[in-house]
């Protein structure tokens, strides 16, 4: 996703010097970089649209959002730096962290016509969960934070001989409270990962939201060909018209999962996941 004209070499505040621009990194244009003021230590920056409207209510809340999440220390979220404009340009920087999109794990998988690793995918999965648990216990004042959850929000490296490790980006860009201010900044979830509720009212957006896009991630990661069900333009869609199938559904998909497994996603997938 464009939404500058920077080139290569370009500097954002006379610290963080552009040097390669990324792809399937979630929302807005990213970019390989160096920070200045560290020693040239290696960072990825995101460059967000910049607001044509309410320009000082949305960068306020890109900045409320930037000291929640920079609060925000956990083994599964990617270290945000700091919030900033340049410019009119609002950008985010994260540390560097070597890895593929899930989104580009999921099409690997579906291209081996192979079962994914049952060990794989549930290592996957709790680390997933715990980061974005971990987020939801974080308060900062009194308030949650929250957001985004899907296949480029989330960041897979697999090392041959070791366990597979995670990383959750962009994580409260879609934060509830921050939702109407900050939505000429940045994407909402794909609505293949909406629940019900927040496909209609993305401002509804909280919590459950995550738990809702999670379970349809464990769903594709266990089954990277059922993107959707089959009929229905998303899991979300299918919930809305017959969620009193949906266990049925998803236990029908592999039958090598353990009936607890599918159990819990069938919950998650719930109106409202108990």
């Amino acid at each position: 996703m464009n939404v500058s004209d920077r080139a290569a070499g370009s500097t954002l505040e006379g610290r963080y010097r552009l040097e390669a621009r990324l792809t399937n990194w979630g929302v807005g244009e990213v970019w390989r970089a160096v920070d200045l003021q560290r020693q040239r230590v290696a960072v990825t920056v995101k460059l967000l649209p910049a607001p044509t409207t309410r320009r000082a209510e949305r960068m306020g809340a890109l900045k409320l959002l930037g000291d929640r999440l920079a609060k925000l220390q956990h083994p599964g979220v990617l270290p945000l730096v700091e919030v900033n404009v340049a410019g009119a340009q609002p950008f985010v920087v994260y540390e560097a962290w070597e890895g593929i999109s899930l989104g580009e794990w999921l099409t690997a998988a579906r291209a081996t016509g192979e079962p994914t690793s049952l060990r794989a995918v549930l290592t996957l999965a709790d680390r997933l969960l715990a980061a974005i648990g971990a987020g939801h216990r974080q308060r900062s004042p009194g308030s949650l934070v929250h957001g985004a959850v899907h296949h480029d929000a989330v960041r897979v490296r697999l090392v041959e001989g070791r366990e597979p490790d995670v990383r959750v980006i962009d994580f409260g860009l879609s934060a509830e409270k921050d939702s109407s201010a900050l939505s000429a900044l940045v994407d909402a979830n794909p609505s293949e990962y909406a629940a019900p509720e927040h496909a209609r009212e993305p401002a509804l957006r909280n919590p459950a939201a995550d738990v809702f896009a999670a379970a349809v991630l464990i769903v594709r990661m266990l089954v990277p060909e059922a993107v959707r069900p089959r009929g229905h333009r998303s899991w979300g869609h299918f919930v809305s018209q017959r969620e009193g199938e949906v266990h049925s559904a998803i236990t029908a998909l592999r039958a090598d999962v353990h009936p607890s497994v599918w159990e819990a996603l069938a919950q998650s997938l719930a109106r409202r996941p108990e």
